[in-house]
């Protein structure tokens, strides 16, 4: 399988958490009244940091753990995270 296409990586992962893709599970608070905060800063941002996996036949846990162990920098959007206030999305 290779790199899908910026435009089928968004329809095929409906759940990124972009300023410019909120996905209705990110509007729920969290248990202590906040709400979760943009992963990038844009779809353009999440496509070219996002490792994709690249065999098939994978189960989703499978394919995320093949994920993290690839990707070394997962600071790199949580950084960004904690400063976007869940407001200034609106």
């Amino acid at each position: 399988m290779s790199r899908p296409t910026f435009v089928e990586a968004c329809a095929r992962y409906g759940h990124r958490f972009t300023q410019d893709h909120v996905p209705a599970w990110s509007r729920q608070p969290f248990a202590d009244g906040t709400f979760p905060a943009p992963q990038f800063r844009s779809d353009r941002e999440w496509y070219e940091l996002t490792i994709f996996p690249r065999r098939t036949g994978l189960s989703v846990r499978q394919a995320r753990n093949v994920l993290l162990h690839r990707f070394a920098d997962v600071a790199a959007w949580r950084s960004f995270a904690r400063i976007v206030p869940h407001w200034s999305l609106k």
